[in-house]
């Protein structure tokens, strides 16, 4: 458990300064996709299946990735996008061997209630842990697509996220528009902008924090923009992977 201790360090150095809600520019709307994760060189790893339902103000998002060594990414997130973003419940497993440390998390912004079931891969009994932890009005978890969506290419912002270590910790990210792309997505060559996303730590943070990679994001450009691919680790010190629709 040598990594969580690391990352519990690291997250205690982590800014925490919090922020109004994103306001809503776009309006989400009910979207089925079949994404791909591959590594950085183009290895297959997972097929994924992503599924966004609304009812009125509010919308469920759920993006899964099924691996060839058996391992599940299963992510979900319901949000008001009634004036703004807001995170209300999220839900994450990640199991198997392509995740070193095994998870089930939950959070509820109503009662202010988180759950924790965790193990190391290669373990068998599940640890647990629980208790309060409220919400900021900018934490959002799962929602990076509907997010970098809403930010305007030339100004980017921040935000924060709940990482599991396994107790809850509050990070900040601080988002730039970093340059214009062409990337392929659902077969063809798009015009997009890159978004850069970097976790703001300082103090004794920084010595775990050198070798973390960035974590990138691409947004088609136009009227409509739309997520158009993602790189970086889906876990803390975890590989490079990209994130394609197919």
């Amino acid at each position: 458990m040598a990594r969580l201790s690391a990352l519990v360090l690291l997250l205690a150095f982590a800014a925490s300064a919090v922020a109004d809600p994103i306001a809503v520019r776009i309006a989400e709307s009910p979207l089925r996709a079949s994404p791909v994760l591959r590594t950085p060189s183009g290895q297959h790893l997972a097929d994924g299946d992503f599924i966004q339902t609304l009812d009125g103000d509010l919308v469920d998002s759920r993006l899964t990735f099924r691996f060839a060594d058996g391992s599940l990414h299963d992510e979900q997130s319901v949000f008001s996008q009634r004036g703004a973003l807001r995170l209300l419940r999220h839900r994450l497993l990640q199991t198997g061997p392509s995740f070193p440390l095994n998870i089930r998390a939950s959070l509820e912004r109503e009662g202010e209630r988180y759950e924790v079931r965790y193990r190391d891969a290669d373990e068998h009994r599940w640890r647990r842990t629980s208790g309060r932890f409220a919400l900021p009005p900018d934490v959002y978890n799962g929602m990076v697509p509907a997010l970098i969506r809403q930010l305007a290419p030339a100004v980017g912002g921040h935000f924060h996220v709940i990482a599991f270590t396994p107790h809850p910790r509050l990070v900040q990210v601080h988002v730039t528009s970093v340059r214009d792309d062409e990337v392929v997505a659902r077969g063809r060559l798009v015009s997009a902008t890159r978004f850069q996303l970097k976790p703001e730590v300082g103090g004794l943070a920084s010595l775990f924090a050198a070798d973390l990679p960035p974590v990138l994001c691409w947004v088609s450009r136009g009227d409509t923009p739309r997520f158009a691919g993602f790189q970086g680790p889906l876990y803390y010190t975890g590989p490079v992977w990209r994130i394609e629709e197919r």
